[in-house]
């Protein structure tokens, strides 16, 4: 556990004095770690967490990543009805970006590859996105159509960033 890490609060247990303070399943960031504890914030309140807090509250450390991800696929209430259910899944598939930050391009430890090939080729990353543009411009009417202008906007538009700099 260090300062920034995420902890969610599972638990508030009735008698506590943090009840009236902490919400459960809100998610805080610690702000000060040290032997006997660590203090957390919500932005605008600290508060303390002691070995001796077990009897106030309960909580979890958080993956940020997986936070993420858990909010871009919320699950399906099983409850509505198909045609519900449908455009449930119609929105969930919305709100995936295929285009700037597609999922199959996340590394485990929530790094994009394309930041990775960038770190890695510097000022020589503009030739990657170059060829990408070309990669994408050359195939779109006979793969994915608009996506792939897309794409290849996506890439134009990391050239000129990189120009304006």
């Amino acid at each position: 556990m260090k300062k920034g890490d995420k902890v969610r609060i599972t638990k508030v247990f009735d008698d506590s004095y943090y009840k009236r303070y902490v919400q459960e399943d809100n998610i805080y960031t610690i702000s000060y770690v040290y032997k006997f504890g660590f203090y957390f914030t919500d932005g605008e309140k600290n508060f303390f967490c002691s070995s001796r807090n077990d009897r106030d509250f309960e909580y979890e450390l958080v993956d940020e990543q997986f936070e993420k991800q858990k909010n871009v696929f919320p699950r399906v209430d099983i409850n509505l009805n198909t045609d519900e259910i449908v455009a449930q899944l119609k929105e969930r598939e919305e709100k995936i970006d295929k285009v700037n930050h597609p999922s199959h391009y996340q590394t485990a430890g929530g790094i994009e590859v394309i930041e990775y090939i960038a770190s890695l080729l510097g000022d020589n990353v503009k030739y990657y996105y170059l060829g990408n543009v070309i990669k994408y411009m050359s195939r779109f009417d006979k793969k994915n159509g608009v996506e792939d202008l897309e794409k290849a906007r996506f890439y134009l538009n990391k050239m000129i960033e990189m120009e304006d700099k």
